[in-house]
């Protein structure tokens, strides 16, 4: 291990009394040093290095940090680092892990590596900029190294928005020089500005929002049956905004089967930073994050309980670039459990609707209902119902047959006095498209699937 040093968790973390390194066998007691082999003498007798629990020096709070940032990556692993910075340059650094001895490592290699350099270095660093660390990874640990350097970003981030010395490139706080001369440069061309004025940026920040949120409308599409389409609905609500002119943000928060990135052939896309902010996935218009962009393995599964639900929620939200949008679609899983709940108060104050799908039968309706009385209790308005898989239509004869009986949306809009936007009838060119990656919106023009899907979509748009 290069860059790591550890000690034995039993002593006072003070950097340096009793440690053992890493990258050679050599024991720290005291001012001595003496040399160890694959055992340890101990008062006790011997111990096996194996046996021997530690942890890194460079683990626990630092005293009078600059700055402090925590991150829970999607393998439930959650990192912190502090810095202590002097002239734009590190001179200390420590972090925290809850995960995995791998986690562990890369926290502390890293940890260490940064000692020494300049906060604009930092922010260009890369996965690949720690090479060393990664050959001695699996394939399947480097989300570990990942996980390391979003936390490091965002600590970086911390730092320039309290204690800028204005002089780094990076520089990305409000108050900086470069900011200041570009805002009063506007201003005289704007004819000045009144020291009365409240900002627009004020504003957000008085009422617990940014810039970019205050016009965005945010869709939150629910069901309370699984299978029922929301996915699909989701993505092809997203794209046909976003191929409309309208600047759309889709974001997945069904972390235990997160669909989005199959249904946009994006599957396996990695995910870049820039400032400790993640970049979403682009295309054309929309931005797109899922957890599944964040997994190493597409297979494993994310199991979390309800807090880490609702602390990735917030950062999909937060630490997002999603830039000025207009249109926020979100991809909830079905139910009205953690995630559909912890998204409706992370979006309290906004422009915020929801769009409830169900198919015909009754089986699925009755819990649709718990949907609706979901979005009461929460006040928030419902933007009308889509009732999916709404009967099947012959490709030879035309005839149409509905599998899973008809009306159910219709019956649960009218009893609770909500728009019904349509109907939407099985298509094999629905799955056909959905399994290739491509929007069935974009595909063939004369599908009654579409025609009807491009109707409900301009009801949206409309406020029905």
């Amino acid at each position: 291990m290069e860059g790591g040093i550890w000690i034995d968790p039993g002593t006072d973390n003070s950097r340096g009394e009793e440690a053992v390194t890493g990258n050679n066998n050599i024991v720290h007691e005291g001012n001595e040093t003496v040399e160890s082999n694959e055992t340890l003498e101990t008062s006790e007798g011997q111990m096996r290095k194996s046996d021997l629990k530690l942890v890194p020096a460079n683990f626990g709070p630092l005293k009078d940090a600059d700055a402090h940032t925590e991150f829970t990556g999607p393998c439930g692993d959650t990192m912190a680092f502090w810095l202590c910075v002097e002239e734009d340059m590190v001179v200390d650094c420590s972090y925290t892990t809850d995960g995995c001895i791998t986690s562990a490592y890369c926290g502390s290699a890293i940890a260490e590596d940064i000692i020494g350099k300049g906060i604009d270095d930092i922010n260009r660093f890369k996965v690949d900029d720690f090479s060393y660390v990664l050959k001695e990874l699996d394939v399947d640990e480097s989300d570990c190294v990942k996980l390391a350097l979003i936390t490091l970003h965002k600590a970086v981030s911390e730092y320039l928005k309290e204690n800028c010395s204005h002089s780094c490139k990076s520089c990305s706080a409000s108050s900086c020089d470069s900011r200041s001369s570009a805002a009063n440069e506007t201003s005289s061309v704007d004819g000045g500005s009144n020291d009365n004025d409240v900002s627009t940026e004020d504003t957000a920040k008085n009422a617990g929002q940014t810039p970019d949120t205050l016009e965005r409308k945010n869709i939150v599409v629910l069901s309370g049956k699984g299978g029922v389409g929301k996915s699909t609905i989701s993505v092809n609500l997203a794209v046909s905004l976003a191929n409309a002119g309208h600047k759309v943000g889709l974001v997945d928060i069904d972390f235990h089967g997160p669909s989005i990135p199959v249904m946009l052939g994006v599957k396996g896309t990695p995910v870049e930073t820039d400032n400790g902010r993640l970049k979403p996935y682009r295309r054309g218009n929309l931005k797109v994050m899922s957890i599944g962009f964040l997994l190493a393995d597409s297979d494993a599964p994310v199991i979390w309980r309800g807090p880490m639900k609702m602390g990735a929620i917030t950062q999909f939200l937060k630490d997002v670039d999603w830039g000025e949008l207009d249109y926020l679609v979100v991809d909830c899983p079905p139910g009205t459990g953690d995630e559909p709940l912890s998204i409706c108060q992370a979006l309290e104050g906004e422009d915020t609707m929801a769009l409830i799908v169900t198919t015909p039968q009754e089986v699925a309706a009755s819990d649709v209902r718990r949907s609706v009385n979901f979005c009461k209790k929460m006040d928030l308005p419902v933007a009308g119902i889509v009732e999916n898989m709404s009967g099947f239509a012959c490709p030879h004869c035309k005839e149409v047959t509905h599998i899973f009986s008809k009306g159910g949306g219709r019956q649960i809009a009218d009893a609770y006095n909500i728009p019904f936007l349509g109907t939407l009838p099985i298509s094999n060119h629905v799955g056909i498209a959905c399994d290739s990656g491509t929007p069935f919106v974009e595909g063939e023009t004369d599908s009654d699937t579409r025609n009807n899907f491009v109707s409900i979509v301009e009801k949206i748009i409309n406020g029905h």
